[in-house]
């Protein structure tokens, strides 16, 4: 499907809290308990976002706040959960502007429609990314100008985490990143969520013990 400009501007401002609830919900009565779904493991930015959320909205919007992760396909999964729950305000989704705004783009075909299934509620938070490197890369490489050098002599061992295909941090890396505009061979080692992500330079284990 084709996404307006207007509709993706408005989609990022959801960059975070997106709930099926209708406009009425909010004058409704105190909501008994409260699910806040993510689509990313514990541990990551997206769980804690929404443990952070959920202690401020148990006790005023809902009685009880609990935090669920329905994690699997770089979100779609927790989206897909949250279109199926009743429009009552007792469901509330917490997830990037991705699964909004970029994977509309980049899949032919999604379980969920980005602009009619789920409503922006708000903005939950602002984060920067960062650059780390694993134990494999030397403590001689200081900087990002250093890890590019160590890169292109050791292309095997330049590795990188991230949470999910079509999430920010490989389209930075595939758009422009450093390592790209200096044509280093880097390859890309997806993981369930941030916290589970790999800096570059760490050993790939994966058929030594098989990630799941």
């Amino acid at each position: 499907m084709r996404i307006s400009r207007r509709q993706v501007i408005q989609s990022a401002g959801a960059s975070a809290l997106l709930a099926s609830l209708g406009q009425q919900v909010m004058a409704q009565a105190q909501i008994e308990n409260l699910k806040i779904v993510t689509g990313f493991a514990a541990g990551g930015t997206s769980d804690t976002t929404c443990r952070r959320v959920a202690t401020k909205l148990g006790g005023s919007y809902a009685k009880t706040a609990t935090v669920e992760n329905k994690t699997g396909a770089g979100g779609q999964i927790a989206i897909q959960f949250v279109k199926g729950q009743p429009a009552d305000g007792a469901t509330m989704l917490q997830s990037p502007t991705s699964m909004f705004t970029i994977y509309p783009h980049i899949y032919k075909k999604l379980p969920y429609d980005p602009v009619n299934d789920v409503t922006p509620v708000s903005l939950a938070c602002v984060f920067d990314f960062g650059f780390a490197v694993g134990p494999l890369v030397p403590a001689s490489v200081k900087n990002i100008a250093d890890f590019i050098v160590w890169a292109k002599a050791n292309p095997s061992l330049a590795n990188f985490g991230s949470p999910a295909a079509g999430s920010t941090p490989p389209l930075r890396r595939c758009a422009g990143g450093p390592a790209r505009r200096c044509r280093v061979q880097t390859r890309g080692l997806p993981r369930h969520a941030t916290g589970h992500a790999r800096p570059a330079g760490w050993p790939d284990r994966r058929r030594e013990r098989p990630h799941r």
